[in-house]
């Protein structure tokens, strides 16, 4: 492994750096001190400034960001403040928060859908693990079910790549205490 660039990116430690989707210069992070920044490689990696900084919409620091597969231009940001928020990121030197939804528990990790544009999977720490319903037009993000069988802090999720006659999923999620992996079938149908 080689190391291309690196740069002090965050006045607090950094917790996630996402690549687009879509564009293979940006980059996405975010970390403790709050802020949620947007990184142009062809710049940034010489030590240039972040292209765009937030640091006033998350009331806490940064966990996840998701960048939308199957919809470019949209993106997920997950926070410690217990809220997923939807961007459209047309405009990489200005993205603009379209939604948010509290999720409670602090939002740890965020997952697509492998198939519907839509749904994400989110691990909400002391909330345990949701499934949310994302719209673009118009804009809007919230908690379409709850899994209700986890017991400690939820930490990781992600979606099986195959999906079953009629939108069934089979999402997989962990927690950090007990150590479980959950196999579960969201009651959620997915739009394919």
């Amino acid at each position: 492994m080689v190391t291309l660039a690196s740069w002090e990116g965050h006045s607090l430690e950094a917790w996630v750096a996402s690549f687009d989707c879509w564009n293979p210069h940006v980059v996405y992070s975010g970390g403790d001190d709050s802020a949620f920044k947007v990184w142009d490689l062809r710049r940034s990696a010489e030590g240039g400034p972040a292209l765009w900084t937030d640091r006033r919409t998350h009331g806490a620091g940064v966990c996840c960001i998701a960048s939308n597969p199957h919809r470019e231009h949209v993106l997920c940001t997950g926070s410690y403040d217990e809220s997923a928020r939807l961007w459209d990121v047309r405009s990489p030197g200005r993205p603009s928060l379209q939604a948010d939804a509290g999720c409670g528990g602090g939002v740890w990790r965020l997952k697509w859908h492998p198939a519907d544009p839509t749904l994400l999977l989110a691990a909400c720490m002391h909330a345990g693990f949701a499934v949310l319903r994302c719209n673009s037009d118009p804009a809007c993000i919230e908690v379409a079910e709850r899994y209700p069988h986890q017991r400690t802090l939820a930490y990781g999720a992600g979606w099986c790549q195959e999906v079953g006659g009629g939108g069934v999923s089979t999402a997989a999620t962990c927690s950090f205490y007990d150590r479980l992996l959950h196999l579960w079938t969201p009651s959620t149908v997915a739009v394919t």
